[in-house]
């Protein structure tokens, strides 16, 4: 983390865009904790299966923010598929800098998950009537698939790497301003020569994923809108109200946070490294070449915001029923006193 000034923490290569990328962090670390210890508090007093998974995604995150703003610290070059390691990883050598990237590259496929899988295990216990982890044999084989690409991914990226001197050989030398990077200790990866077509695998297991992703959403948010609309019906013949639309709303908010913060930018680093890859695209890939870190850190606080701001609407809903169950106990409790 560059501490705006250069620390054994951090040897920034670009100062502007390392103090902003430290504010964002610092912000998203502040905002995550939060929401980890408030899942805690949450998940001791209710024992919720449902708040026990969210507390283990929260916690998770948190590691993902250190390990992109303090332990590796990114700097991509795109549309040339190599980037520099400027965090404390670049003491450790340019292969852990590459594993370090490329956990954090599957944090996008690790994120889907979560998502599909809290929204999942909320569909068991509204509609299946079962316990949050209690899945059938379609949800079981959605899971074990998006486990398959998690690890996929990983492994392929992992042997996609390519020595030091190859990379320098490939995107350095040839590069003036690439060039620069290599007078001073920093760790580097880079993807590209004869392990190109390992980068094509992973976009596959990248498409197969956001397909997976897809189905297993709609097909769970249909049935669990029908059982609500269903629900809606029945409450018109009873006295006992059942509404699960805020749970189903947060969850709908919930997925398509990552869709739109994840996804998109995803998207455009495969248009950028499959069509805009020429020089005289450079005016559009410069500026834009570090945006999924950037919005990466923009989700982490968004998402992190949302679930705090849930959570205080809850505890204002529930603050009102209480109030409203007080005010007419005391109505009940006046009219026995005057008859």
């Amino acid at each position: 983390m560059y501490l705006f000034t250069e620390t054994i923490l951090s040897s920034c290569p670009h100062e502007d865009y390392c103090r902003l990328m430290t504010i964002l962090s610092l912000i998203a670390l502040f905002f995550q904790t939060i929401v980890a210890f408030t899942l805690i508090n949450d998940w001791k007093k209710t024992k919720s299966e449902y708040t026990k998974f969210l507390t283990v995604v929260r916690t998770i995150h948190i590691f993902y923010t250190l390990l992109g703003s303090t332990i590796g610290e990114f700097r991509f070059f795109l549309p040339r598929k190599t980037a520099i390691c400027h965090g404390v990883i670049r003491f450790f050598g340019d292969y852990s800098c590459g594993i370090s990237l490329n956990l954090l590259l599957t944090f996008i496929s690790v994120e889907s998950f979560s998502v599909v899988y809290a929204f999942n295990g909320q569909y068991n216990i509204i509609c299946r009537k079962v316990k949050f982890h209690e899945n059938n044999l379609f949800q079981l084989a959605s899971f074990g698939l998006f486990i398959i690409i998690i690890i996929g991914i990983f492994i392929c990226l992992n042997f996609a790497l390519i020595s030091r001197n190859e990379a320098i050989d490939l995107w350095y030398i040839s590069d003036g301003e690439l060039n620069l990077y290599l007078k001073k200790e920093y760790a580097l990866l880079a993807f590209g020569g004869q392990k190109q077509y390992l980068l094509f695998i992973v976009l596959f297991f990248i498409a197969l994923n956001f397909i997976n992703f897809f189905v297993h959403y709609v097909v769970i948010l249909k049935m669990m809108v029908e059982f609500i609309n269903k629900l809606r019906e029945h409450n018109k013949t009873t006295s006992i109200k059942n509404d699960y639309t805020t749970q189903l709303n947060h969850h709908i908010i919930n997925s398509l946070l990552p869709a739109i913060f994840l996804f998109l930018p995803l998207l455009h680093v495969f248009i950028i490294v499959v069509f805009f890859y020429d020089e005289q695209y450079f005016w559009y890939t410069k500026p834009t070449t570090n945006t999924i870190a950037f919005i990466i850190l923009i989700y982490a606080i968004v998402s992190a915001l949302y679930i705090i701001f849930f959570k205080y609407k809850s505890l204002e809903k529930q603050k009102n029923i209480f109030t409203k169950k007080v005010k007419l106990n005391k109505k009940v409790t006046t009219k026995g006193q005057s008859n």
